[in-house]
């Protein structure tokens, strides 16, 4: 085995703890928490073999956020804006 083979191997050691180690903190949350995150109770039990840990809904995020656009509104907001509450 090559020198290169056995950092390769170490630091693939060192990933799969980081995971395994991240994925019993992530299952110490609330299953709230978890789902506010995105993250599936059912694949941290995998550990890390389950890894990214991320609901089907998560997914459809998309990696950059810059490329969601804002959604366009009929209702003009300075109209809205500048109505005054009513006394209860």
């Amino acid at each position: 085995m090559s020198f290169k083979n056995v950092l390769k191997s170490i630091n693939e050691s060192f990933k799969l703890s980081g995971y395994a180690r991240t994925a019993q903190e992530l299952n110490l949350l609330s299953n709230e928490q978890l789902e506010d995150l995105g993250i599936s109770r059912e694949l941290l039990k995998l550990g890390a073999s389950g890894y990214p840990w991320r609901t089907e809904i998560a997914k459809v995020i998309p990696d950059n956020v810059s490329q969601i656009k804002p959604a366009t509104s009929s209702v003009d907001q300075t109209t809205v804006m500048s109505k005054t509450p009513k006394a209860a």
